[in-house]
């Protein structure tokens, strides 16, 4: 979505024109002004419309199409070398100050690991439990880690067994 239809969605009425962006590219000689290419240069907000910046030439800087995607949402004017994310909330008048952005969780999926969820039989409980006290472990996973690497000795040294004869 070009930046246009961003500032319409957003309310803003104020714009740039092809002139003002073009006298604009031309003072900083058609180059972006983060590492100085001239390929694929694009119109960049140095407070990003996302943040409440306005949709105006002063508030532009060209930018190449990999600055600008890797400059995302961070308010960083390269025009003067300055980072302006982390200046004092008072530097912006109140109406410019971006809203913290709600952080999404993820939602609790239990599990992890597939015999995590196998449910066991009272009588397979009570041989766990004679295993871990036997052999001293320490939980119910390292017990079932223990049986198994047991049955598969088991039956690799069966299958040695019985192809070579």
């Amino acid at each position: 979505m070009n930046h246009r239809h961003r500032a319409k969605r957003l309310g803003l009425t104020d714009h740039f024109t092809g002139g003002e962006w073009d006298a604009l590219c031309s003072t900083f000689e058609n180059k972006c002004v983060a590492c100085g290419s001239p390929e694929r240069i694009t119109p960049d907000h140095v407070i990003p419309l996302s943040r409440k910046g306005d949709n105006t030439i002063d508030n532009l800087q060209p930018l190449c199409w990999k600055c600008n995607n890797a400059k995302r949402t961070n308010t960083i004017d390269y025009r003067n070398g300055i980072r302006i994310d982390r200046i004092n909330a008072a530097v912006l008048p109140e109406s410019k100050r971006a809203e913290p952005k709600p952080r999404k969780r993820r939602p609790y999926k239990p599990g992890g690991t597939p015999i995590s969820n196998f449910r066991f039989t009272p009588t397979d409980k009570a041989m766990i439990a004679e295993i871990r006290n036997r052999c001293g472990f320490i939980s119910d996973a390292a017990v079932i880690r223990h049986v198994i690497h047991e049955l598969a000795d088991k039956l690799e040294a069966n299958f040695a067994t019985n192809t070579s004869t």
